[in-house]
């Protein structure tokens, strides 16, 4: 989880607590439980992360009474599993997980993201080492991607963004090989040291970058960006087991929390670091509807139509196999060419798997 979300989880925790008690798996005790992903990022170790929610939870049983439980998950798509069977009452999901929730019919209750501001535009960019010589996107082939900071929806982003520039094909087409990063701290630091060509990323991690030493930052360079200004997540909420009225009522003390985190962090040094980064961020609160994700349901719309979010799950899944660090090259088996070609013929199978 980036440190950009902190803000987030800080106010939600605070502003959940305030409303009627839920329906989901909450622990005895609880009245809300809200479920997290913690990644190392910025030199700090998911548990630093994991005790700065706490901390706020603890924050939010002083200020309203009510005790919200911070469920630490392994992994971005477990907080999905457990949002989708109702054992929480919300979470940090990233755009894949509600495009794939939002396009099926499900629905979420989309309630507070974070964007950068308008002068700082949160366009995806394609980062590399600066002694790479990259004079255009076709210089792109051949390289090594490291799938880290790039993630599930960034796939379909990179792939559209590739196609509209003329490269349409699937990433393994494109990229000799794939590097698995276990987090976005470790993308940079092993673009840095070259053990990936490119990683494909938000601008926002430029601020990242400052927590690295200057022989990690003097690497590092960014090029060829979007233009789309887009959301990086979002607090969910879940609408079967929070009432839209009690969404209603709690969206005041989510603002009213983000007004009182400096108040917080003096007794609770901890929070300082979040704090003090989150300052750069301009917060959104979205209302209960997808209106705000208009153009990221777009291009999942688009993606599964022309088959892209198929090639996204099959890459993901084969490099959960692959160990981090190491080099794959990734092409696809004869199942997933017959599924994507269907009646097309033993030609369209072959091409595929070339």
């Amino acid at each position: 989880m980036k440190r950009t979300a902190l803000i987030c989880i800080i106010a939600a925790c605070a502003a959940l607590a305030g409303v009627a008690a839920s329906a989901s798996d909450a622990s005895p005790g609880y009245d809300y439980a809200m479920g997290f992903h913690f990644s190392s990022v910025g030199g700090k170790s998911s548990s630093f992360y994991y005790e700065i929610a706490t901390t706020v939870a603890e924050l939010a049983v002083a200020e309203t009474g009510f005790k919200v439980e911070i469920k630490r998950f392994p992994s971005n798509e477990a907080v999905t599993e457990a949002f989708k069977a109702n054992k929480i009452d919300g979470g940090l999901l990233d755009n894949g997980a509600i495009m794939e929730i939002i396009e099926s019919g499900g629905e979420v209750y989309p309630w507070a993201t974070y964007v950068i501001g308008k002068d700082r535009k949160n366009k995806l960019c394609v980062w590399n080492r600066k002694k790479e010589t990259l004079m255009s996107l076709a210089d792109l082939e051949g390289k090594s991607l490291l799938w880290g900071a790039t993630g599930y929806f960034g796939y379909l982003e990179f792939r559209d963004h590739l196609a509209s520039k003329g490269i349409d094909k699937p990433l393994w087409k494109v990229f000799k090989s794939f590097t698995v990063a276990p987090n976005p701290n470790t993308t940079f630091m092993m673009l840095a040291k070259g053990d990936g060509d490119i990683a494909w990323s938000g601008i926002e991690a430029d601020s990242i970058l400052k927590v690295f030493q200057p022989d990690v930052r003097s690497q590092l360079s960014y090029g060829f960006c979007t233009e789309a200004v887009h959301n990086r997540g979002m607090i969910a909420i879940n609408p079967k087991t929070v009432k839209k009225e009690h969404l209603a009522k709690a969206t005041p003390i989510l603002k009213e929390s983000i007004m009182k985190l400096d108040k917080h962090a003096k007794t609770h040094p901890q929070l300082r670091a979040p704090i003090e980064y989150t300052k750069m961020i301009k917060m959104k609160f979205i209302p209960a509807s997808a209106d705000e994700y208009a153009y990221e349901l777009a291009l999942y719309k688009k993606a599964k139509k022309l088959g892209w979010v198929d090639e996204a799950k099959y890459l993901s899944e084969q490099l959960q196999k692959a160990s981090p660090g190491k080099p794959v090259t990734v092409k696809p088996d004869m199942k997933y060419c017959k599924k994507k070609c269907g009646a097309a013929g033993a030609s369209c199978v072959m091409s595929c798997m070339d």
